[in-house]
């Protein structure tokens, strides 16, 4: 299994959160059946905007990486947080269709009212699932809450009186998303130390080629301060740098010659483009390993914004069923982007580069 499908990217594209008309403080009366249908839709949209997938030819670099971590199951708790996260997004997206689709039906007020219960049932029992819980957060509470509902006198109101439920529920995942980054930066730890121990002979190998090449580069500086200067002291720096054959070559001379020295600088120079030409041969290696560094940076970015954007969902959809629930009739002022709708818009346009 590729990397690709056991750390998969959320990558946002885009939230847009349109205004949908003038922010004004009417309510629904009584006797007035609300269009909620704008929630549902607003609901589609954000969640329809957020990408849990990575294709196939985004990871390259570390596709590979999982078994220099112990397995793929390494993985396994994060894809099960991130499937968590997903199913309770779509979760949302469901119950917000139910929502409007009940509030549609010509049938009396009571049985508007149990069928959202029964819905907000349903709802509950996505997130103790998630959460991997026998009950709820509270379940002596989210009984009374569900009791509560279906004794209200309208659909309306059974909305209002849900808004704990609703509220707990987003509260829910958030505590899912913090899992979710914990568990992030436990494997971008570990991604990063597999990195190393892949490529681990090649950096060494890559070191140890850095260190004589300048070790070679100082040989060759001082050979030539030396033929101009002829100084006592030059020679001893010569005769102190760690390479063999050097020190081989000025082994019982007190002073070199012209003929020591253009034969010293041939060799050095012949032995510097031996190195050369071994890190040529090395530097595909090393150019991988900087680029899955560099892929596990960009991974990283993505999931942190991908997390902000999340988290910001479910605070934005819980914040507009609560004023929806109120009996506001304008739109806008449940998705208001001036407020934590705006948030998610500004973290997708920065996501997006704009």
């Amino acid at each position: 299994m590729r990397i690709a499908s056991a750390f998969r990217i959320i990558a946002v594209t885009g939230f847009t959160i349109p205004l949908l008309g003038g922010c004004f403080a009417s309510k629904f009366t009584p006797t007035e059946r609300p269009n909620l249908t704008p929630f549902s839709d607003q609901t589609i949209q954000m969640v329809g905007a957020v990408n849990y997938n990575i294709s196939s030819d985004q990871a390259v670099y570390l596709r590979d990486i999982a078994s220099y971590m112990g397995g793929q199951r390494v993985f396994d708790h994060y894809v099960n947080l991130e499937r968590n996260i997903i199913n309770l997004m779509k979760a949302a997206v469901v119950y917000s269709l139910r929502v409007v689709a009940i509030s549609e039906q010509e049938v009396p007020e009571a049985k508007k009212v149990n069928a959202l219960a029964d819905t907000i049932v349903v709802l509950d029992k996505n997130l103790r699932v998630a959460e991997n819980l026998s009950g709820t957060r509270d379940g002596e509470q989210f009984a009374q809450d569900i009791e509560k509902i279906r004794h209200s006198k309208s659909y309306l109101e059974a909305l209002q009186n849900s808004t704990r439920i609703i509220n707990d529920f987003s509260q829910g995942a958030g505590e899912i998303l913090d899992e979710l980054r914990n568990e992030q930066n436990l494997l971008a730890n570990q991604m990063d130390k597999a990195i190393d121990r892949k490529y681990a002979e090649s950096i060494r190998f890559a070191n140890k080629l850095r260190d004589l090449r300048i070790d070679y580069y100082k040989a060759l500086t001082l050979l030539t301060d030396y033929s101009q200067h002829r100084d006592p002291e030059t020679l001893a720096g010569l005769r102190a740098i760690p390479i063999h054959a050097l020190r081989y070559s000025l082994r019982n001379k007190q002073e070199l010659t012209i003929e020591d020295i253009n034969r010293i600088q041939t060799r050095l120079i012949k032995q510097v483009k031996i190195l050369h030409d071994n890190y040529r041969v090395l530097q595909p290696d090393l150019d991988m390993y900087y680029k899955s560094l560099a892929e596990l940076y960009d991974i990283l970015q993505r999931k942190d914004t991908a997390i902000k954007s999340a988290r910001l969902f479910f605070i934005a959809w819980s914040r507009a069923y609560g004023r929806m629930a109120a009996g506001r009739t304008d739109p806008a002022e449940w998705f208001d982007v001036t407020d934590t709708g705006g948030l998610l818009f500004g973290a997708a346009k920065s996501a997006a580069g704009l």
